[in-house]
Formats: C-alpha cells, structure tokens, sequence
C-alpha cells in the first residue's frame, strides 16, 4: 500500500489518500483533511499522521481517525513493533 497526501479537489486542503500497489485508484481517507507526515504501523493495518495539532490514526479500511496526542510541533515519526509510536 502507499499513503500520500494531496490537495482535494474542493478548497485545496490536504487529504490523505490511499492506494494498493495493484490497483490504479486511490481512495481518499474521510476524516483526514489537514493531513501531513503520514506513516503505517508495523503490521500495515492504521496510517498515522499529523492534522490539527494532533497525531492521529486511521484504518486502511477506512473510518474516523482516533486522536493519539497532542503533536503541536510534530515533524514525522515511526511506528515500533511494540506499539509505540516515536515523533
């Protein structure tokens, strides 16, 4: 899978999209508007990013985003294999 973020087609704000190697259409992720620095758990089930001053993740299957933190100056991060999350 591939996550990215692009501008939506209405009022140009970020959104995370998604898309699976073999297929050629992205699906966007409801709930991410805002969204930068997008990174996937160990086992390739949630996407986190960065959005409104907070770390957030979403399922690759969709639904709302779960705020993890606060994550005010936040410049990326990684996912460990023991559920920790490092930003």
């Amino acid at each position: 899978m591939l996550a990215y973020i692009a501008q939506n087609a209405s009022g140009g704000m970020t959104q995370l999209y998604m898309r699976r190697l073999g297929q050629l259409e992205s699906t966007v992720l409801s709930g991410s508007i805002g969204a930068r620095d997008p990174f996937f758990s160990p086992d390739g089930q949630w996407i986190a990013f960065f959005a409104d001053g907070r770390l957030k993740k979403i399922s690759v299957t969709g639904g709302p985003p779960v705020a993890l933190c606060d994550a005010k100056e936040a410049r990326g991060g990684a996912w460990a294999e023991d559920d920790t999350i490092i930003f």
